[in-house]
């Protein structure tokens, strides 16, 4: 059996603890599937995380996979891109 699984996840408020502020925080696509012994296995097929600042504007977006990161835009990679550090 195979099941394909997306979550989603709200983001904290700028204060700890405080209620979400209902901005995106993870979007995340896994496998989930039972090996013959009956034991259940899952895979992250693509997540992205995002970061907000205090004013809900959002600052950076990781995209990743089971073998790490595959592409990082934000407020930083942005500046490097325009020195030409990013190519």
């Amino acid at each position: 059996m195979v099941k394909p699984v997306t979550t989603y996840q709200c983001d904290l408020g700028p204060v700890a603890n405080q209620y979400s502020r209902n901005l995106l925080a993870q979007i995340k696509n896994s496998w989930h599937w039972v090996d013959p012994y009956g034991q259940w296995h899952s895979r992250v097929i693509v997540q992205n995380d995002y970061a907000y600042d205090t004013n809900g504007k959002r600052t950076s977006n990781l995209l990743t996979d089971q073998k790490g990161v595959i592409l990082w835009y934000g407020r930083e990679s942005v500046d490097a891109e325009a020195r030409g550090a990013i190519h």
